[in-house]
Order: structure tokens, then C-alpha cells, then sequence
């Protein structure tokens, strides 16, 4: 004789339909930026069964058979139904609910004077430098641009006027010190910029300093709340399928900002027209008629190519950051095997033509120049999209080449390739390319 309660459980799942389940839901906007990751579903499962007082020797594949026979073996109890109920509705919270796929977004932190992280399933606490730290002494100046203190590591980067050097260290207040050795540099005649890393659990106190040679610098660093999109760090913009934030920063005389993209893996974003005399068009400001504003750009020149200062004016409000194009190197999703002959000396053939990154590459002559070296002279037609224009290429199984540049189109016109002696044919394996994304990306700065 059957439990009215088990009365009750069948007939619910005689009415349940999956298909109207998910219904339900057909108008909830699934966002495609999310990817879910196996150790981050296997947390919601165990997470859900908990809640609902669930065995969880069971596994989730034995609860998914289970659910495939319901209908056919009625002899059920009450963990079996609660499994079917649990793999549901663990199904379309992970797949439908934005609530719950914004909570298992990664967190962003602004570190000022290094840029964004990301950081997923956030474990203990993340602290910043967030005011420069300039220090003048015998030998130069020292400013501490930015750091980062994370539960696993930490990193500080810092410009100099003064000899270079290689290793830092940092003491907090209970006299713990922390040596920081130096992972990247860059530098000029007069001065130079260097990312420092310790590996290992930095203890933040109120006060910390950096010691270089005799001198002391003392700096403060806050705690890192995170955020959970790039919108809320400052104004964004979406074009050419790449979002770009311009986060502001503000002293006493200047503002800075910093640019930071959020696009799909296989692009690197090459420059933004900070520079002068790029491929591509340079930022530039407007007010809130698009009039363009006469306020000049001081790019970062350590910075990385995404940072630049301008000073402050009388009314910072309704002015606007416009980015007009964005110069990126893409990876191909399909590599490109390009097969050229080679003639004899002196002499010439005429190419075929190849589509790469969904433009029409014209190989219009190959020459040798002399026994070791031959020059493709090309033409690049573009691409179908008017927002995303083919620049250049370069072949990654060659390491010695040269380009031109085509004045009118801005494209490339010819290559220089070194090749073994005595080769009538070689292979040109394209799998990057240079291309110009169009915009524009407008946004306002508050």
C-alpha cells in the first residue's frame, strides 16, 4: 500500500514535462559571455543536493539514470524523486538563471598603475596601491606606480629616475620582510619601469615600506572589493565585438586614464593610437555637441600602449573619450598553409590568390632577390566586414622579415622572406594576422 506522501510524489511526476519547465523560462536572456567551468558546476551540484538534505554518495550520473526511469518503475522513494527534482532544477538555474550565472562571474579588481585581474572563486582578501608613491633621494626618483597583494602572490610596479634595479624589498609592520625580484623592464635614456613578483603570502599591515639600499619609502595599500563587471569601473562601450572601458583617475592637476579591453581570447590588442604616426587614427576628445575638444594626450610611455594623462579642465563634465580604431592581432581559429615556388635567380613568377581572415590576398609576384632571400609582392582587398580591415601578416614558421606598407591603401604591399639555399618551394604558415577594427568607442568621462 502506498504512502500518501509517495501518492503525491507520483502524481507530480506524471504532470511534470521538461519541456514546459523550460518554457518557463524561453524569455530569460542567457548571457554568452559566461563559460562554466567543470569545477564550478560540480560546486553548484554539490551545493544544490546539500540545500535540499540530499545523500551525496549517489553520484550525478546515477541521479540522471534515475531520472530516465521514473516513468517506468514506480516503486520510487523519496531521495530518488528528490534527485529527479535536483538535477532539473540544477539544469535550469546553471543554464537559464542570470542571477546565478552573474554570482559565478569572475570578480574584477582595478589595480591602478597595472591594470584589471580577474579573479574566480575569490579565496581571502585582494589589497591595492591606489595613490602613486613618488620619493626623491640622492640618486633619482622612485615612484611607486601600483601593487597588488593577492592570497597567492603579490606584484609591484615601479618607475625610476635612478640606477636600475633588479630586486626590492618590502617590510611590513611587524618587521616581516618580502623580497620582490624583478619579472619584466622596460626603460629609456633616462629612466626606466619594472614589475617586481614574490611568490608567496605577503601580511599587509597598516603601514608598509620599501627598502632600496639605504633609502625607505612607506606606502599604504587598501583592500580590493572586486566587481563583477567592467561597467562598473568605469565608462564602456561594445564595437567590433571588443568592449572598452576608460576607467578615470584624478590628482591635484591632471587626470589619467586607462584603457581596458574585454574581448575573445584570440585577439591581443596591438595599440590603441596613442602613439603618433600609427596605422591608426589617435583618440581624441568632443563635448556634448561631438565638437572636438582642444585637450592634448600624454601617452604613458611605460605604460603599455592603454594609458595616457591629460590635464584638468574647467568643466569635466559632458566630455567624451573617442576611439576611433584599435590596431589588433588576431589568432586564426583555422591556420593558413600558403605554398609558394620559388623561381631561379633573377627572375620572377606570378601567384594565385589566398583568402585569409576573410580577406582576398593577391600574391601578385614572387622574386628572388638573391640566393637566400625572395620578396612576395602582395595586394590585400580587405575583408567583407567594414569594421575589420586586414593590415598585415606575418608567416610564424620564418623568424627573419621585413614588410612594406602600401601608401594609398595602408596595407601591405610586399614581404622579404630568407630561405635555405637551393629551395624551389616553401610553405608560409599563417596563423596570426594584423588587422584595424573600426569603431568608434564613445564614452562619457565623469
Amino acid at each position: 500500500m502506498k504512502s500518501d506522501e509517495q501518492k503525491i510524489y507520483e502524481q507530480l511526476l506524471d504532470e511534470l514535462s521538461i519541456d514546459d519547465a523550460l518554457g518557463e523560462f524561453s524569455d530569460v536572456p542567457v548571457s554568452e559571455d559566461v563559460f562554466i567551468n567543470d569545477d564550478t558546476l560540480n560546486r553548484i551540484r554539490e551545493k544544490t543536493f546539500r540545500k535540499l538534505n540530499l545523500n551525496q554518495e549517489h553520484s550525478y550520473d546515477s541521479a540522471c539514470n534515475e531520472t530516465k526511469r521514473l516513468n517506468k518503475k514506480w516503486k520510487i522513494n523519496k531521495w530518488k524523486i528528490g534527485v529527479a527534482v535536483a538535477v532539473l532544477t540544477l539544469f535550469v538555474s546553471v543554464v537559464y538563471s542570470p542571477q546565478l550565472r552573474a554570482q559565478i562571474m569572475q570578480l574584477i579588481h582595478f589595480v591602478p598603475g597595472i591594470g584589471t585581474v580577474s579573479v574566480e572563486n575569490e579565496q581571502g582578501d585582494y589589497y591595492v596601491l591606489s595613490d602613486h608613491v613618488n620619493y626623491v633621494g640622492e640618486d633619482g626618483e622612485i615612484e611607486l606606480k601600483g601593487m597588488l597583494v593577492t592570497p597567492e602572490k603579490s606584484q609591484i610596479v615601479v618607475f625610476g629616475t635612478t640606477p636600475k634595479t633588479f630586486s626590492f624589498t618590502i617590510e611590513n609592520e611587524y618587521g616581516e620582510k618580502y623580497n620582490f625580484e624583478n619579472i619584466a623592464m622596460s626603460s629609456t635614456q633616462e629612466s626606466w619601469k619594472g614589475t617586481f613578483q614574490n611568490e608567496g603570502v605577503v601580511v599587509v599591515t597598516n603601514k608598509m615600506k620599501l627598502i632600496y639600499d639605504d633609502d625607505v619609502i612607506f606606502f599604504n595599500l587598501n583592500k580590493s572589493e572586486g566587481v563583477s563587471s567592467f561597467e562598473e569601473l568605469g565608462a564602456t562601450m561594445k564595437s567590433s565585438e571588443i568592449k572598452l572601458t576608460a576607467i578615470k583617475e584624478q590628482d591635484d592637476f591632471r587626470n589619467r586614464i586607462t584603457l581596458v579591453p574585454n574581448h575573445a581570447s584570440n585577439i591581443h590588442i596591438e595599440s590603441y593610437g596613442l602613439k603618433k604616426n600609427q596605422l591608426i587614427q589617435s583618440p581624441y576628445f568632443t563635448n556634448e555637441k561631438g565638437e572636438k575638444m582642444n585637450i592634448n594626450i600624454e601617452q604613458d610611455l611605460l605604460s603599455g600602449g592603454n594609458q595616457f594623462s591629460y590635464n584638468k579642465i574647467v568643466k569635466e563634465s559632458d566630455v567624451y573619450l573617442n576611439v576611433p580604431e584599435l590596431l589588433v592581432r588576431k589568432t586564426l581559429s583555422k591556420p593558413v598553409d600558403l605554398k609558394v615556388q620559388i623561381p631561379n635567380e633573377n627572375s620572377a613568377l606570378v601567384g594565385g590568390k589566398i583568402e585569409i581572415d576573410d580577406a582576398v590576398v593577391e600574391i601578385k609576384e614572387i622574386e628572388r632577390l638573391d640566393e637566400k632571400t625572395i620578396k612576395l609582392n602582395v595586394s590585400v582587398d580587405g575583408t567583407s566586414s567594414v569594421s575589420d580591415k586586414l593590415v598585415y601578416f606575418f608567416p610564424s614558421n620564418f623568424k627573419s622579415v621585413n614588410y612594406t606598407l602600401d601608401k594609398n591603401k595602408g596595407t601591405m604591399e610586399s614581404m622579404i622572406l630568407e630561405v635555405a639555399e637551393n629551395k624551389n618551394e616553401i610553405t608560409l604558415k599563417i596563423d596570426e594576422v594584423y588587422s584595424i577594427l573600426k569603431g568608434p568607442w564613445v564614452m562619457e568621462l565623469k
